[in-house]
């Protein structure tokens, strides 16, 4: 990974660093490769770049692997429930962990956020997310990491355009979006929060933009 390779991390209590990457999405062939399956894509990106190549276990609700890369144990998982059950995944985990919510970063799609766009944040709302919205609820609080990926506002219905494809002239954009919002969650967890934030949220820029890229 070589994202912010010259910049300096923080240390000591500057440092927020996850140890439980949770990617959400739909299990099943109907709904690989949606809109909403992006984080369930960028935990895929992890494993195979931490040289796990897959998630071995299986919980009662997620999948997942225990891998130590460096020099910490990185636990990643995808629910098995439907999305807006999350949660009930995240509570296992969360116990099977011995972890607490500040332990956790949930990987999701944003409507609200355009295509290309990758934004950690330490805590929040829901913001629309029935993912997010799942997990706040069985969690009892908002203090927990989530890194949201853009998938851009939907011109129609919104739940048909979370569980469509991406057309073919946005696949290039969607792979090096899912290459930067895997950068930024292995950066938070070996660096800290703080420093994945100030290195990763903005736009990764479409070749047909013109102009600056915004922040």
């Amino acid at each position: 990974m070589d994202s912010g390779a010259d910049r300096a991390p923080l240390s000591g209590a500057e440092r927020h660093c996850p140890s439980l990457l949770v990617g959400l999405g739909n299990p099943g062939k109907r709904y690989e490769n949606t809109r909403h399956n992006l984080g369930f894509q960028v935990i895929d990106a992890v494993a195979d770049f931490v040289g796990k190549g897959g998630l071995d276990h299986t919980g009662r609700f997620s999948v997942y692997a225990s891998i130590s890369w460096r020099g910490r144990e990185l636990i990643l998982a995808k629910p098995i429930t439907y999305m807006n059950r999350s949660g009930m995944a995240v509570e296992e985990l969360l116990a099977m962990g011995g972890m607490e919510p500040k332990d956790l970063l949930v990987i999701c799609d944003d409507l609200a956020l355009p295509l290309g766009m990758v934004r950690l944040r330490r805590r929040g709302s829901s913001g629309g997310n029935q993912g997010l919205a799942s997990i706040i609820q069985t969690a009892g609080c908002e203090d927990f990491a989530r890194l949201r990926i853009g998938i851009g506002e939907s011109e129609g219905d919104a739940v048909d355009h979370v569980l469509s494809q991406f057309p073919a002239d946005q696949v290039q954009l969607v792979k090096e979006t899912t290459t930067r919002a895997r950068d930024a969650a292995l950066w938070a967890f070996e660096h800290g929060l703080e420093s994945a934030m100030s290195q990763f949220n903005q736009r990764v820029k479409d070749p047909g933009d013109e102009g600056s890229e915004p922040g």
